[in-house]
This record gives structure tokens, sequence and C-alpha cells, in this order.
């Protein structure tokens, strides 16, 4: 019965090691040496990032998700280079990866002001962009918060993307069932009376746990141990709870959403929305999608916050669109 067992599970077992061992063996001796050599000072911080060049005139900026760093985002990364021969840019934002920690010593995910993301971001991308002037078409594949960046550097006008990615975009969060005004207010208070870099309710120190359906992030057993092993091994670079500072960021500025979108009338926007998220406001997403003038929302009914690491068949959904 055992040695049954122990053949069921076999490629099971097989595929997730296939997946920690390509960023072992590839994946990590390609990328880590990218984002130690190229970093912009931004303020007082170090914001890393890795540009690869391709051999086609595309570039696809991937901006990680809160508390991700651009190392979890270098399988998507490499896949796009080897399948579309496009060059990549991988962003580590602020408190994540490689980049500086607004809170030194911590893993802490705070902001004072949102615009030092778009602010930074936009930097980053510039300056590939000056530097390699044969990059025409810039899309962007990007996950949660990462996506709202991109959404909000996208709106400001100064670089035009052909297409957007958005998995699971935070254009609004979940307030765990307290309404809206009231955890503004309540975020606001704390900040403004001196808990703006204290961890917010239900935040915390990273606190890995073993896989179950019971995560909030993926039903992608694989790719959520994938994950730990890559803070596990590398543990400089962990990002975990936001702040109440961080919080009343998003809440302040994700209620203004809706505000320039014809800025977008020229770019393709495909929003992969998650119908088990538990993180971001979906409902925030069907009220962009249906103001944009080129929306595509593709959903996704079993699919958890993280769409972009979810299991392969809800995975594919977006590949495919990507064209990879």
């Amino acid at each position: 019965m055992k040695s049954l067992i122990l053949v069921l599970l076999l490629p099971q077992l097989v595929f997730a090691n296939k997946l920690i061992e390509r960023f072992k063996n590839e994946l990590y001796p390609t990328y880590r040496p990218c984002f130690d050599a190229n970093k912009i000072s931004y303020k007082s911080y170090d914001i890393h990032y890795c540009f690869a060049k391709g051999e086609t005139d595309e570039l696809y900026v991937i901006s990680p998700g809160r508390n991700e760093s651009g190392l979890k985002y270098t399988e998507i990364g490499d896949d796009i280079r080897k399948k579309k021969k496009a060059s990549i840019l991988i962003i580590d934002h602020l408190n994540q990866g490689f980049s500086t920690h607004v809170v030194p010593g911590t893993q802490k995910v705070h902001i004072d002001d949102f615009n030092e993301y778009f602010e930074s971001t936009e930097l980053i991308i510039s300056k590939i962009l000056n530097e390699n002037a044969d990059l025409k078409k810039v899309n962007a594949v990007a996950h949660s918060m990462g996506s709202y960046i991109i959404f909000e550097v996208a709106k400001r006008g100064k670089i035009h993307f052909e297409n957007l990615f958005l998995s699971s975009p935070m254009l609004g969060i979940s307030t765990r069932g307290i309404p809206r005004p009231l955890a503004t207010w309540l975020s606001s208070f704390l900040s403004d009376i001196g808990f703006a870099k204290s961890y917010a309710f239900f935040q915390g120190p990273y606190n890995p746990k073993p896989f179950s359906l019971d995560n909030y992030n993926t039903t992608s057993k694989d790719r959520y141990e994938l994950a730990q092993f890559i803070y596990r091994e590398h543990p400089e670079i962990k990002s975990a709870g936001s702040t109440f500072g961080w919080v009343n960021q998003v809440l302040k500025f994700t209620s203004k959403v809706t505000e320039n979108l014809e800025a977008l009338d020229k770019t393709n926007v495909l929003i992969f929305q998650s119908g088990k998220d538990r993180v971001v406001d979906n409902q925030s997403q069907n009220i962009v999608c249906d103001q944009l003038k080129n929306c595509q929302l593709i959903h996704s009914p079993n699919a958890y916050h993280d769409f972009i690491n979810e299991v392969d068949e809800i995975r594919g959904i977006m590949y495919s669109k990507i064209g990879l």
C-alpha cells in the first residue's frame, strides 16, 4: 500500500523538485548577480532591479506584489526572455528584495507616500529606455501592489505601455469586513498619533507555515513551497507585514483609482481576477475595467490571490494571453 501511495505521489514530488532545482541551478545563478549590479539612488534609498536585454524591440516590465522579491519572478521573466526573445526588467520595489527597507532592520512594508513607489518605478523604466533606444514597445506583467504601481505609472503618461497584464491588481484592498470609511479613518488616526511604522492589524513578521488550502495566496503547493524556499535560503530579502502607514496610504490613493483613466485609452489592459481572493477588492477591478476603453477582465473562479503563481491550469490563462 505504501509503495502504491509513493508511486501516485512521485510525479508531484518530481515536479516540485524541478521548480526548486530550476531556481537553484538556472535562475538564481543567472539573475542574482543582475540584481546586485543594478540599482538607482532615489531619495535616501537604493532601489535594485534586473535588466536583461533581448533580441526584439519589446520590453516587459515585471512588477512584484507587496512583500515579494524579484527573485520570485525570475521564472516568468526567464520564460519571457526565452519564448518571446524580449528584454525584461524586474524591479525590487522599496522594502522588498535587495532594495532599501524604509524601516531599517525590520521586515515591515512601510511607505510614507505612495508616490515614492510610482516615482522610483518610473525612474528605473525611463533609465532603461533612455539607455536602450531600440526598445520601442513597453509591456508590463505585474501582480497585486505591483499591478497598482504600474497602473498608476501608466496613467502618469511619461511612459507609454502597449499592454498591461495585471494579476489580481490592488485597485482596492480587502478591509476584512471593516467599512472602508472606518478603516480609512482608523489607519489615518493611528498613523497620526505615532503608530504609522507599527504593524497593522493582522500583520507581523514573516511566519512560514506548511502548505494548506487555508493560505490566502495560491492553490499550487509547488509554487507555495518554492516561495518559502527562496526566503529560507536567502533570509536577507525577507519582507512581511504592512504598517498602519502603508495601509493608510493604500486606502488614500486607491480611493482615486478611477481618476484620469482616459490616459490609458491607447493601452490594452488585461485584468486577471481571482475568484477566491481575500487580499484585494475584486469589485474595484470590475469598476475600473468597466470604465476603461480597452480592458478585458478574465475571472477565474477557483484562483486564490496569487494568480500569476497559481497551478498551471489557472496560471496558463495568463501565460496564454502574454503569448507564452
